[in-house]
């Protein structure tokens, strides 16, 4: 166990505990509305540093790369590329802030496909583009898009899936972006044996996914806690039933989701102001430095730089790295990243913090990991060019004192309820010192119809 944390037993192991009748049946419309939810995950990917797009917009790129008196490391180094790249993460950054304002008043599913059909609108500007300034706009939108689906896709995920199963269920968003990374490279490879128009064909390919989620989207319930929490009570209760299945007893489940709804509407302070009480300090500081380690493990910029990494990797006075040893380390450390930070990134902000400040905590973890991108994008190809393999060896420090961290400090939740993981914080060695037990409610014989 993490730090002293401890795993409370969904079933009760024998004695009542968190999630006693609560129904961890896996149905049809649960695993087709995470599908659908984790679809947002494929939007991601499209940039690469194709022929036919640097002849159309960065031509002096390619003067560097035919010059034979230029450092490979600095080859990329170009402010108008890096522009272009990282005004997505500044624009999802801001997204991010006023996403989970929106997305508690519209729900999670309405907010999934707003980014749906942002993606879509800035997916169609960036394959018509005829200059800078339409690339810029477009790459904008999409990441107005990925602000709005990266708050609420992990969040939806964590509220619908069974408790046995969130984990697995929320990784899968992570799996989807994967997904989408490698099908946006392959689609990449075979357009840039195309000339003059491959690059079309590369940023236009999020045209697809994003009709998907637009469609798929409008198929799905919202979650129950979302609608609790809109004081939707009836809606909820059969959005439940759809999830869990129709024979399942819902009323357990749905009691305590209303019980978190109605300790939101015990206080009158903001969400974001409520984030910073004692009381939060444990699920603040996971979601602060979650995103901050996510970033600092190098894994976005291997990401979007892979083709020049494989240009520069091994380079040292004129020799390269034999491709095939370079191959193998990128996916080693791919792989490692799959197993460990990559999902605990989706999974551990979207289920963290309580019903009532869930959607301003994702938003705001995702707009500090979106940040740093933008920072990371920003400084990246001038680092490689000052700093060349040494920048990796910093990510490398990191990724040491980040592991620790989250041996200690970061308390295992699988199989608690989502809406009853203050339980796990309470009782964590260190974080029980801000966090306490909240009394039994008084028993209710069954759930009231109608609005709370």
């Amino acid at each position: 166990m993490h730090g002293g944390g401890m795993v409370l037993p969904v079933n009760g192991g024998g004695r009542s505990g968190p999630g006693d009748g609560y129904s961890c049946e896996i149905t049809f419309t649960v695993v087709m509305s995470c599908l659908m939810a984790a679809s947002g995950g494929l939007i991601f990917g499209g940039l690469t540093q194709m022929q036919s797009f640097l002849e159309a917009f960065f031509p002096d790129i390619i003067e560097k790369m035919n010059s034979a008196a230029q450092d490979e490391y600095c080859i990329f180094n170009s402010q108008l590329l890096t522009t272009f790249v990282s005004s997505l993460y500044l624009a999802g950054m801001l997204a991010c802030l006023v996403a989970g304002h929106i997305t508690r008043k519209i729900g999670r599913r309405n907010s999934m496909l707003i980014g749906a059909s942002l993606f879509f609108v800035g997916a169609v500007l960036n394959c018509a583009a005829a200059n800078i300034a339409m690339l810029v706009v477009g790459r904008v939108l999409l990441g107005f898009a990925v602000g709005f689906t990266n708050q609420s896709a992990p969040v939806y995920l964590a509220e619908i899936a069974p408790a046995r199963w969130r984990g697995a269920f929320t990784s899968i968003f992570h799996l989807f972006l994967n997904i989408g990374i490698f099908v946006a490279d392959l689609v990449n490879y075979r357009a840039n044996t195309i000339p003059v128009w491959g690059w079309r064909l590369s940023l236009g390919v999020g045209i697809v996914p994003a009709a998907v989620i637009l469609l798929g989207a409008a198929f799905i319930p919202d979650s129950p806690n979302s609608l609790v929490l809109r004081g939707k009570v009836d809606a909820a209760r059969a959005s439940m039933r759809r999830i869990r299945g129709g024979s399942a007893d819902v009323d357990v489940e749905l009691k305590d989701i209303i019980q978190a709804a109605a300790e939101d509407r015990r206080h009158e302070a903001g969400a974001f102001r409520r984030i910073a009480r004692r009381e939060y300090r444990p699920r603040l500081v996971m979601a602060i430095a979650i995103p901050v380690f996510f970033e600092l493990t190098g894994m976005i910029v291997v990401t979007l730089f892979t083709p020049l990494l494989f240009y520069t990797l091994g380079t040292d006075g004129g020799k390269a790295m034999p491709r095939p040893y370079a191959v193998a380390v990128v996916c080693l450390f791919t792989a490692g990243f799959g197993v460990s930070w990559g999902p605990l990134k989706w999974i551990v902000p979207g289920e963290i913090y309580p019903l009532e400040v869930r959607s301003a905590g994702q938003g705001m973890s995702e707009a500090i990991s979106l940040a740093l991108t933008f920072a990371q994008t920003q400084s990246f190809l001038n680092m490689l060019c000052s700093f060349k393999y040494g920048t990796f060896a910093y990510n490398a420090g990191w990724v040491v004192l980040m592991t620790a961290f989250i041996f200690f400090f970061l308390p295992e939740t699988k199989g608690v309820p989502i809406e009853s993981l203050r339980e796990v914080w309470a009782r964590h060695l260190y974080w029980k010192r801000f966090v306490k037990l909240l009394p039994p409610a008084p028993p209710e014989p069954k759930v009231a119809d109608g609005p709370l």
